[in-house]
């Protein structure tokens, strides 16, 4: 569970993003998201794991789903198929315990993880479930400099950031918080002008 060290403690052990963190399933967890988990198998110097979120649906069966991001499978030496194909025998046999009737997450498009998958039904190497593109990710990389950065952007975009620069747009980083009030009501207006389902309208505490 997120209250357990070793849950940041594996992670550590492989590239990972904020969303797999224990703290981020913890906040999941109090925002009535479901029961957060991690599941670990390990063996020598490899080991797979995967955090999810667990939700009742119907009675005594309950499925397991991701927090609001892009989580999914992790792990090291999982370039080794038996081993992948041992794990996903112990993760399911988990799952199989906790009653849980199907599984769904987000794969993290940077991490590729959706790879991680094959074998996930059994023993012979075979897809697990089903994978659907549901949108685009866009992903900028830091290490280069501003200019570099928007030379990527289409010229239509850069022309409407240097108008918007010239209108008095600016950028700052809100170090104390004190527009976070004023950001929610932008971000709530969004959602309402979006029609967006009621989950995605957040209080200023979350």
């Amino acid at each position: 569970t997120p209250d357990d060290p070793a849950w940041d403690g594996w992670l550590e052990r492989t590239t990972h993003d904020v969303y797999h963190r224990a703290a981020f399933h913890r906040l999941s967890e109090g925002a009535g998201e479901g029961r957060a988990y991690m599941v670990v198998h390990a063996a020598s110097d490899r080991f797979m794991l995967w955090p999810y979120l667990v939700r009742p649906v119907g009675e005594g069966d309950h499925d397991a789903y991701s927090v609001y991001g892009y989580p999914g499978p992790l792990g090291h030496g999982l370039e080794d198929k038996h081993f992948v194909q041992r794990a996903w025998q112990a993760v399911r046999s988990v799952w199989s315990e906790q009653g849980l009737v199907t599984v769904f997450t987000r794969f993290h498009p940077l991490l590729m993880n959706d790879r991680f998958c094959v074998g996930l039904q059994g023993v012979a190497p075979v897809e697990g479930g089903e994978i659907l593109g549901l949108g685009r990710a866009v992903a900028i990389d830091l290490a280069y400099d501003l200019d570099a950065r928007r030379m990527g952007y289409h010229q239509a975009l850069r022309q409407k950031i240097k108008q918007s620069e010239r209108d008095g747009l600016r950028v700052e980083e809100d170090l104390d918080w004190r527009l976070l009030p004023e950001f929610g009501v932008l971000y709530r207006q969004t959602m309402e002008k979006n029609g967006a389902a009621g989950t995605y309208f957040y209080s200023d505490q979350y």
